[in-house]
């Protein structure tokens, strides 16, 4: 049986969703006078959005991604979106990934290119760090694919690496957690309708199929932070998860400061398979995972 090792090798890639080799999309192009230093120098607001994984499309309200550049080729990234409403509740990434150290970025050796994932998986960002293309760039004196270097940029379309679905309208990365996704960014949270329609024309341009980003309300936001947690995890919990598949499943103990990553970005759920019906057992393996350490999974 070769289930339980897929779920938990989910579990490791966490839902890495790798281009394929044989893209029907043609290569896309990146900025490439890319200036991190400029590019972390202010907040962006993101004005539509594809909708994937950790974006749903209740997610599109208040959305802001700050970048405080650590050095020449790293960042911290910290990302914010209201649930169902301007002023909902709150999805923050500094609340969910905390127990991973946060997300991380790091520039690539290819201009425009970063890698983006948890802090703490760095020593296995080929398994947890995604692509995030910055695909064109520019200021308010000049939207379009080519614009040169900016004093600071006000705008920006952003990729989760080379587009490998074709659709009707052009190309989409996926809809997972990495290589997944598309934005359009601005500097100003207010709604520059022309500005973003000729952004929405250079992606076309690249190939992109810009009718699948849908738009984010920014007006009314007020971005207050995420509310205290009252039921805090206490040190050292455990917690049992379990993902089924067909007539399978799989179910392991982990460290519950890592129980709400895997949930929201690995599929799994909060769980045992007795609870779903699967009673039978067919033995157990166990996994030694990288920062997570040996995993016993039980099979049924």
């Amino acid at each position: 049986m070769q289930f339980a090792l897929a779920l938990f090798a989910t579990l490791i890639a966490l839902s890495v969703s790798a281009p394929t080799k044989d893209s029907p999309c043609e290569p896309v192009s990146v900025l490439g006078d890319f200036n991190l230093t400029k590019y972390t120098s202010h907040k962006w607001f993101i004005q539509k959005q594809q909708a994937i994984k950790y974006l749903p499309v209740n997610e599109r309200f208040c959305v802001v991604a700050t970048y405080d550049q650590t050095d020449a080729t790293h960042v911290k990234v910290h990302n914010y979106a209201n649930i169902g409403k301007v002023n909902g509740e709150v999805d923050d990434s500094d609340t969910h990934v905390k127990a991973l150290g946060g997300i991380c970025g790091k520039a690539t050796s290819e201009t425009g290119k970063l890698a983006v994932g948890p802090c703490d998986l760095s020593i296995i960002s080929h398994f947890a760090f995604g692509p995030y293309w910055v695909v064109a760039a520019g200021d308010d004196n000049c939207v379009k694919a080519d614009c040169p270097q900016p004093e600071t940029y006000t705008w920006a379309f952003v990729s989760g690496g080379q587009p490998t679905i074709k659709t009707a309208g052009g190309c989409t990365p996926g809809t997972g957690v990495n290589n997944a996704g598309m934005w359009i960014f601005t500097s100003d949270s207010d709604r520059n309708q022309t500005q973003i329609d000729m952004i929405d024309a250079i992606g076309t341009q690249k190939g992109f199929d810009m009718s699948m980003l849908g738009d984010v309300v920014q007006a009314g936001c007020k971005y207050a932070p995420a509310a205290p947690n009252a039921t805090l995890i206490a040190p050292n919990a455990d917690t049992t998860l379990y993902k089924t598949s067909g007539d399978e499943c799989g179910e392991a103990t982990l460290d519950s400061k890592y129980a709400s990553y895997a949930e929201k970005f690995a599929g799994l759920k909060e769980g045992t398979c007795a609870s779903q019906g699967y009673t039978v057992a067919d033995g157990s393996q166990t996994m030694k995972v990288p920062v997570l350490g040996d995993i016993t999974i039980a099979k049924f």
